[in-house]
């Protein structure tokens, strides 16, 4: 099968289709729970059939469990007998084997992932599903308050740059961006330091264009420490600072909102299914999925439900891709439920992303530490903010811990001595610390920075 990237445009029909999904979607996301179950139920019996009978990777793996009479067969029902697929065996069945037989070609649309987890990965995307992502974005849009019109920043990886960029479109962009004419429309987070924010930030507000952001967490975090630190002054701000790509703790989101004096909005998404869930308008420390598109389910590690307070795998079924269809796709991420939400939305409501299965690791006594606990710790109960610009844990062995972090001017060898302590204290006996400081923290080649990270080969890698 021949895999060639084929771009795709916004034409007039999916932009119409778009405004009629539009029109649907904004009011489930109020209506009773049973009223768009019933709705999501039909459409996952649909896809289960459909790639029962024609996606040669799911009639081998479901042999036996899916009926052959559909007549009364309840799709939510069906979904949870299924097994949990993960992306390593959608690897090695792409292309041939994952992709329906009775789709036609031209609504393919080639993709691929930076392998920023150890595995690139290609896959296809449904174009007649455009028209869902792109009301799933106009409805999460417009809970973050952007209106028409907003110019978009986007602090990423090179890789995510958009092809307008490129030739004399470019050129031009770039020299209108110097002279203060526009605003520029992607920052390369290698591209970002603590040296060059005041730069970046004159780029963008010297344009009246009104603007919003959006970009990995680390940099945004990064930039909004220097705000501060340096007294940075910002003559014209964001509508919205949207943070994605990495794990966005309250500290995080609290820190861009002071520093940029607007919302701080925290995003899942992912190249796979595009905007799954934004932080509710009303309660941001909460975040809701779309229900309405996406099944989203939390399990835990022996595949029950997670309930309330606990924290599980964030498990997908994307209805709007019947090119290759995602059914029951383990994203790698650990989420931790929440009850309804108070602002009414019928929508499922999570509590907090924890970030991938590769931001925590468990102690040999059965303590899982995520991320966004280390990062409380230090900035929370112990406020170490003034004397740390960064840190990243790494888990050196099965016993050892090193903390590499980037000091402060305010670093002394009593706070030191004081850090190394109460890290200690924190990681208990399971594990001997380490401290080491340096001038910078190294990006992965996919441009983001994890919080934790594992020099432990996997089981796959031994």
């Amino acid at each position: 099968m021949e895999e060639t990237k084929r771009n795709w445009k916004v034409t007039p029909e999916i932009q119409a289709s778009a405004d009629i999904d539009f029109t649907h979607l904004y009011p489930s996301q109020w209506e009773e729970e049973r009223v768009w179950r019933r709705r999501v139920a039909e459409r996952l019996s649909r896809l289960i059939r459909h790639a029962a009978t024609q996606v040669p990777f799911y009639r081998e793996k479901w042999n036996g469990a899916v009926p052959r009479d559909w007549t009364h067969i309840n799709g939510e029902k069906l979904l949870q007998e299924l097994p949990v697929i993960t992306k390593s065996v959608l690897i090695e069945a792409f292309p041939d084997g994952c992709v329906a037989q009775n789709v036609p070609e031209s609504r393919r649309q080639l993709e691929f992932t930076s392998g920023s987890t150890g595995q690139a990965f290609r896959f296809y995307r449904d174009i007649t599903g455009m028209p869902a992502r792109i009301a799933c974005r106009r409805l999460m849009n417009q809970w973050a308050g952007i209106q028409q019109g907003d110019h978009l920043v986007w602090i990423g990886a090179p890789f995510h740059r958009i092809e307008e960029l490129q030739g004399w479109r470019g050129i031009r962009h770039r020299v209108n961006v110097w002279l203060g004419r526009e605003i520029p429309k992607f920052i390369s987070v290698f591209d970002v330091s603590r040296k060059n924010v005041p730069y970046h930030l004159a780029r963008i507000t010297r344009s009246s264009d009104p603007y919003y952001i959006a970009g990995y967490t680390s940099t945004l975090v990064l930039m909004a420490q220097e705000i501060e630190r340096q007294g940075l002054p910002i003559a014209r701000r964001p509508r919205c600072v949207i943070a994605t790509a990495e794990t966005v703790s309250q500290t995080h989101r609290r820190l861009i909102e002071r520093s940029f004096g607007s919302r701080a909005i925290n995003q899942y998404a992912s190249l796979e299914f595009g905007t799954v869930g934004f932080s509710c308008p009303d309660h941001p420390e909460r975040m809701h999925f779309n229900a309405e598109w996406f099944v989203c389910e939390i399990l835990l590690e022996d595949g029950r439900p997670a309930a309330v307070g606990e924290t599980g795998h964030l498990v997908v079924t994307d209805l709007t891709n019947e090119v290759m269809p995602f059914i029951r796709y383990d994203t790698g991420d650990l989420v931790t439920v929440s009850g309804p939400c108070p602002c009414g939305r019928t929508w499922p409501a999570v509590a907090h992303v924890e970030g991938r299965t590769s931001d925590c690791f468990t102690t040999r006594s059965g303590r899982t530490i995520f991320s966004s606990v280390i990062d409380h710790f230090l900035q929370i109960q112990h406020d170490y903010t003034p004397y740390l610009v960064e840190y990243q844990t790494i888990r050196m062995s099965e016993s050892e811990i090193q903390f590499i972090f980037v000091p402060t001017a305010g670093w002394t060898q009593k706070v030191e001595r004081q850090l190394q302590h109460d890290l200690q204290s924190f990681f208990g006996e399971d594990f001997s610390v380490g401290l080491k400081a340096v001038s910078r923290i190294p990006r992965e080649a996919s441009g983001k920075r994890p919080l934790i990270k594992s020099m432990i080969p996997s089981d796959g890698d031994r």
